[in-house]
Parts: C-alpha cells; structure tokens; sequence
C-alpha cells in the first residue's frame, strides 16, 4: 500500500478509529487522542506495517488496542515509581541525617 492510499485509508475510518481509542482508555479523551496519534505517526512512518492478512480496519484496531495497552503500562509502571520514591523520602525524611547515612561526605 503506498503512502497516499494509507492516508485515504487513515482518513476514512478515522471516527471509527477514534472511537475505538476511547473504549480502550476508558473513555479518556485525552488519552484516546494521545493513542491515535502514536497509531498514526507508526503507521506513517512505516513501524506498524500492514500486511494484508486482515482487512485494514481490522489490523489497525489492534494497533490501537496495543498501544492503548501498552500507554496503560507506562503509565502504572510511572506510578509504582512515583510511589517507590514517594515512600523512600518518607523513610529517609524522619532520620536524623537526612538519610545520607552510609554515604561517603565528599571526595577522599
């Protein structure tokens, strides 16, 4: 499929695209249109590529599953991490050094 009859492609199942996006992120728009727009920019530059084992609809609706899944991890694994840090300044907040305990001074 060549560059211009992807985009044709794109364009006319667009709405249905986008209304896929928003049932894959809970109905969040601005998530949704985040997904779609890596979707597109995959597509465009050729790292999603159809193959033609499906029909295009088909196949660029799973893109769109997986990345919305994928956005998803990020964004748990951005929390459980937001959360480790959270709890360790908690932890080094109430030492009386400040948490540096066991850490050189400087330079010897």
């Amino acid at each position: 499929m060549d560059d211009v009859e992807l985009r044709l492609q794109l364009e006319r199942v667009h709405a249905d695209c986008f209304g896929w996006a928003m049932s894959c992120c809970g109905r969040d728009r601005d998530d949704a249109e985040e997904v779609l727009q890596t979707v597109y920019l995959s597509v465009l530059d050729g790292r999603a590529r159809y193959d033609a084992r499906s029909s295009f609809r088909t196949w660029l609706f799973g893109v769109i599953r997986r990345t919305a899944a994928s956005e998803r991890r990020r964004a748990w694994l951005r929390g459980l991490l937001l959360e480790r840090e959270a709890g360790s300044g908690k932890r080094d907040a109430g030492r009386r050094d400040g948490g540096t305990a066991g850490f050189a001074a400087g330079p010897q």
